[in-house]
């Protein structure tokens, strides 16, 4: 149902609240996605502005009864979404939550595609080839952990804590190696590295490594996360996964919080889907491909179906 009743009234306007280096490209027409924002906003008569990610910013959008549009910030008030990418350029998703296990996408069951498989094969390669070019798959024998933020607690949407994932990993892998990798852009506390650290030195399976993300994903057998974006991207290598968290790309996962551990390493290795249908689906299918003829039209579709009169 639609937040407001338009009739004879103004349209309210429209806030896109943003980062300094981000605002600066929008404003100057850089940013393709942003772009077609203003276009469908502009020829529904509405105005659209581009202010500061501030807090005090994006707590006055409520009063001043505005659509608002936050980057990868939790919306506040009935008239605000969220937009983010979904892990490659140019694919995005409007949302009414930055909880990426609480999107349409994440609730929406994945199942065969009526798609010819040429075209198919033909997206996922191209987009393999763009974001890992020059990287063949192998397999070395070895487990990949990405690790996130905030080791030591388990969080609303974690089935287990960080550390105690790599605990129960560690018990239950018996015959590789685990390679541990630490965020590059996360700040760990002194009690967060010592507790790792101790973990590490308790069991002689587990390593700490700094490879890179690309490498690891390459040459591993399987993935363990929490909900790492990096097992996304490994799925263009073909690399199953075992989550222990809730994200949008779950449906060709093993979760680890509803099977335990243990039963997930046995499963994992075996654990064949279709990688290629299922990306196809994921990017081309549920999120919006800004670099499409159609993109401008799907996100005019998609206010709309949250409630924005555009």
């Amino acid at each position: 149902m639609a937040r407001y009743q338009i009739g004879m009234e103004k349209r309210p306007n429209l806030s896109i609240y943003l980062h300094k280096q981000l605002r600066a490209r929008a404003k100057a027409g850089e940013h393709n996605f942003l772009n077609k924002v203003v276009e469908i906003a502009s020829e529904a008569g509405v105005e659209a502005r581009f202010k500061p990610d501030e807090f005090s910013q994006r707590l006055g959008s409520i009063r001043r009864n505005e659509y608002a549009l936050f980057h990868m910030r939790e919306p506040l008030g009935e008239n605000s979404l969220c937009f983010r990418r979904v892990y490659f350029y140019p694919f995005w998703q409007i949302e009414k939550t930055n909880e990426r296990w609480n999107w349409d996408t994440a609730k929406t069951e994945f199942s065969g595609l009526d798609v010819d498989q040429n075209e198919i094969d033909r997206f996922f390669d191209h987009w393999k080839n763009t974001h890992f070019p020059e990287i063949q798959a192998s397999s070395e024998g070895f487990v990949y952990v990405p690790l996130q933020g905030v080791l030591t607690k388990k969080r609303s949407f974690q089935s287990m804590s960080p550390i105690e994932m790599i605990k129960q990993l560690a018990k239950s892998e018996r015959h590789r190696t685990i390679f541990v990798t630490l965020h590059p852009n996360e700040t760990y506390s002194s009690d967060e590295i010592s507790e790792l650290q101790s973990t590490i030195e308790k069991f002689p399976n587990l390593n700490l490594s700094d490879e890179s993300a690309n490498r690891l994903s390459s040459a591993c057998e399987y993935i363990v996360t929490q909900n790492s974006g990096t097992a996304f991207k490994a799925f263009f290598l073909e690399k199953p996964t075992i989550l222990c968290a809730g994200v949008d790309f779950h449906h060709i996962t093993v979760d680890a919080g509803n099977v335990g551990m243990s039963e997930a390493v046995k499963r994992v290795i075996e654990h064949k889907p279709d990688y290629k249908s299922y990306v196809y689906w994921f990017l081309q299918n549920q999120a919006i491909n800004a670099g499409k003829p159609d993109a401008k039209e799907k996100i005019r579709k998609r206010l709309r179906h949250l409630g924005w009169q555009l």
